[in-house]
């Protein structure tokens, strides 16, 4: 097979996606009903996982065992959706600390403050890049 420089036809949209590792369907959201349909319950999970966090912590379930499940599932179901947004780093480094710790430690007063201010900026974020597709 021949490459697109030996062509000599520029092509920097499919050298970005190879730099990146995706298909065009990932980039453009092709692949039909099913796709879009298993995007769709991915949104409304990754929603979900997010609400019911944010409930936790505003009611004060403070214990690792009590969150780490529910930022578990909210980090993989982003992973699945391929979204890029600003606060999913943040996620994932709160997850990498709630890891860290014994299932019971509990968050201190100000963690819990930082994790919901982390968690509420995520999901607001993640709503602008899902309006931005």
């Amino acid at each position: 097979a021949r490459s697109r420089g030996e062509y000599g036809l520029p092509a920097p949209a499919a050298a970005s996606r190879l730099q990146k590792g995706i298909t065009a369907i990932q980039e453009h959201g092709g692949g039909g009903a099913a796709l879009g349909a298993k995007r769709s319950q991915l949104v409304f999970q990754a929603g979900q996982h997010f609400i019911t966090l944010m409930d936790c912590l505003k009611l004060g379930q403070v214990a690792v065992d009590q969150l780490h499940p529910h930022l578990s599932d909210l980090v993989d179901t982003i992973h699945q959706l391929e979204q890029h947004f600003a606060g999913k780093p943040k996620l994932v480094a709160w997850l990498q600390t709630l890891t860290a710790m014994k299932a019971s430690d509990e968050l201190d007063a100000d963690q819990v403050r930082q994790f919901l201010f982390d968690t509420e900026t995520a999901y607001n974020e993640f709503h602008k890049a899902l309006s931005s597709v």
